[in-house]
């Protein structure tokens, strides 16, 4: 027997197809960044006037970050170079100032971003105070398979690039969920396979955006609600979530253009996880 969900959002199937198109979007004991590899000098900046940071764009890392990715003379302001690359098997190398590329611009370039959080509570804390000082952003390249982690500290109150790490894909319970999900972005008939037969959604109402449509819907609808999940690779701001439930994992994402987003709740059962909410 459908649920009555089910049968409740049937009749605006039509007018939701391309929702996901509107309102879009370590491990048991890790610490985002090893703080005692962080203790960096703190030198002087000079930026010049028509491209200094704007005010207040050291306050919170958002704002620091959406500045950062456009302009690649204020990333090389910002890296702290010789600049410490550390490899999966732990060996350390160097990158001068004359090697650096724009190694951003899976962001700049892309029209979303996407973040792996835990529990709803996370995301509920989304707006951080200013007096978080370590964060890290990763570029998580599915279909290779390898992550790159930048660590960025804020030192005297100006936010720095100072170290970028290659970490193991099947790095702890982010890592078994990233394994998981390369295969769920990539394979239609895995991913229906890995939807929960019944699935959970939150809908932006069509005729009152102030409105939401709660329920459920089959398996076989998801592609009329989404036709596009994040693929290739995608990215994660680790602002010091912690990911102690190996049984959940939330991946939200943002349109860079006007912030919708989009928020794919996944639970695993025994050995396999499933898409088991939608929202948008």
């Amino acid at each position: 027997m459908v649920n009555k969900g089910c049968f409740l959002l049937f009749p605006i199937v039509i007018l939701l197809m391309g929702a996901c198109q509107g309102k879009s979007s370590p491990e048991v004991t890790e610490t985002p960044v090893d703080s005692t590899l962080l203790i960096v000098e703190s030198d002087t900046l000079e930026v010049d006037e028509e491209e200094k940071m704007p005010e207040k764009a050291d306050g919170t890392f958002d704002d620091f970050l959406f500045n950062f990715i456009r302009s690649s003379k204020l990333q090389k302001e910002r890296v702290r170079f010789p600049l410490p690359v550390v490899m999966e098997d732990g060996s350390r190398q160097f990158m001068n100032e004359g090697d650096w590329t724009d190694e951003f611009y899976f962001l700049a370039e892309s029209d979303y971003y996407t973040i792996l959080w835990n529990t709803e509570k996370q995301i509920e804390e989304e707006k951080r105070d200013t007096a978080e000082n370590v964060v890290s952003v990763e570029h998580i390249l599915l279909v290779s398979q390898e992550v790159r982690r930048y660590d960025f500290q804020r030192k005297k109150g100006k936010w720095m690039l100072v170290r970028l790490r290659f970490v193991p894909f099947d790095e702890g319970n982010v890592g078994d969920f990233l394994k998981f999900y390369s295969q769920f972005s990539s394979d239609s008939i895995y991913r229906e396979a890995h939807i929960s037969k019944y699935l959970d959604v939150s809908l932006m109402d069509p005729v009152d955006d102030m409105e939401r449509i709660e329920g459920s819907i089959e398996r076989e609808q998801f592609p009329i609600f989404c036709p596009d999940v994040p693929s290739v690779s995608i990215s994660n701001i680790r602002y010091g979530q912690p990911y102690n439930d190996s049984t959940r994992m939330i991946l939200q994402k943002t349109s860079g253009a006007n912030e919708m987003q989009e928020i794919f709740t996944f639970a695993k059962h025994g050995k396999d996880w499933k898409l088991v909410k939608y929202e948008n």
